[in-house]
């Protein structure tokens, strides 16, 4: 019985990825993948972003990480990573969930 319903969680699953990257053609956007996890889709294609969720103050930490496309792995350009978070952060803002971004350097 196990087998068959973690076969249908992966059917809707693709289902929902297919759409999704269907629908990223038409305009880039952000969706929550998991419970410290978002995905950007641009063209097709999507961006694996970690976020910490936590509670208190801060709900969500954005670590350093490297971006990287979902369909062939590079690693995105600076500027278009700047781009990326940008509108991550947008996405927190508009769902009002205070955010910030940690990198372990600065508090070293």
């Amino acid at each position: 019985m196990l087998k068959k319903k973690n076969r249908l969680l992966e059917i809707i699953s693709s289902y929902v990825e297919k759409r999704r990257l269907r629908r990223s053609f038409e305009t880039p956007f952000i969706a929550g993948t998991g419970r410290d996890s978002y995905q950007y889709y641009e063209n097709g294609r999507s961006v694996e972003i970690y976020v910490e969720m936590m509670s208190g103050p801060i709900m969500g930490r954005i670590h350093r990480q490297n971006l990287k496309w979902s369909d062939n792995g590079d690693i995105l350009p600076v500027t278009k990573k700047a781009e990326v978070l940008s509108k991550l952060c947008e996405y927190l803002d508009q769902r009002k969930i205070k955010w910030e971004i940690y990198d372990p350097r600065d508090h070293a």
